[in-house]
């Protein structure tokens, strides 16, 4: 009897997949799936760093009939901050024994996705996790912490503390009102002069208020404001670092965000 191959493996799942998912469905090349039966074990193989990849139990996903199912829900943070894959083994046989479907391997990842972490319009702590999180805090005076990831940090109203932490994290604003100079949120960690660069991301704001409609910003670098509307600059005062826009033209700063640490600035720090 021929050996087929094994069809319907797969190589990805998203985080958050919830318990009693389907992930696979299985068959082999060359055969009616009501003639077979399925075997199914796996494992995963989880990064120590400099122990390296270790085989560790895992249960996560089970077979039923030629279907996998997962047990529980798929969580992307499922050994903390080291880095894993699920190995799923596959083999078939009819139902009088005889193989038709060779053992086979698939590395399975988990796909990581922006969590919603919302505040309230209270004075709240926000913390994200290992994974990608969008913080959205509300009026208050927040602290948010995004973790690892790839984050977006939105601070809203009030004097904010945003901390990316590792990863491409992206601050956004959505009005001038949210940051101004007498209360301006800060960035604890703005990273830009390595491989990983945030961004601030001021697109929603209306850059120039004299004129109708959504204009972009007008990047001027260390320059003095020159009194036309929609100009964004920075300054660098010891130990810190201030970016200042100006939306009416009057040479005084509309909207202010403060930067921890001693930063030179570039138009493509920001989305304008």
């Amino acid at each position: 009897m021929a050996i087929g191959d094994i069809t319907g493996l797969p190589t990805e799942i998203r985080e958050n997949t919830k318990a009693g998912t389907v992930v696979a469905t299985l068959g082999v090349e060359g055969y009616d799936t009501a003639d077979l039966q399925f075997d199914f074990s796996m494992y995963a193989m989880v990064w120590y760093g400099s122990v390296g990849n270790v085989d560790t139990f895992s249960d996560l996903f089970a077979l039923e009939g030629n279907q996998i199912v997962a047990v529980r829900d798929v969580r992307y943070q499922a050994y903390d901050l080291n880095s894993f894959h699920y190995e799923l083994e596959v083999s078939a046989h009819d139902k009088a024994g005889n193989p038709v479907g060779a053992l086979t391997g698939s590395a399975l990842n988990v796909v990581d996705y922006l969590d919603d972490i919302r505040g309230t319009a209270r004075a709240d702590t926000l913390k994200g996790d290992t994974g990608m999180n969008k913080l959205i805090s509300g009026a208050g005076d927040d602290k948010l912490y995004a973790g690892r990831g790839d984050d977006v940090l939105y601070g809203g109203a009030g004097k904010d503390v945003l901390s990316g932490g590792w990863g491409e994290d992206t601050f956004l604003f959505k009005s001038i009102k949210e940051s101004t100079v007498k209360a301006a949120d800060v960035i604890t960690d703005w990273e830009h002069n390595s491989a990983t660069r945030d961004l601030i991301n001021l697109t929603a704001i209306d850059a120039d208020t004299k004129i109708s409609g959504n204009q972009d910003f007008d990047w001027i670098g260390a320059k003095k404001f020159t009194g036309n509307a929609g100009e964004l600059r920075y300054e660098k005062e010891k130990s810190h670092t201030y970016v200042y826009a100006d939306v009416n033209g009057d040479k005084k700063a509309d909207f202010m965000i403060d930067l921890h640490g001693s930063h030179k600035m570039y138009a493509d720090d920001f989305l304008l």
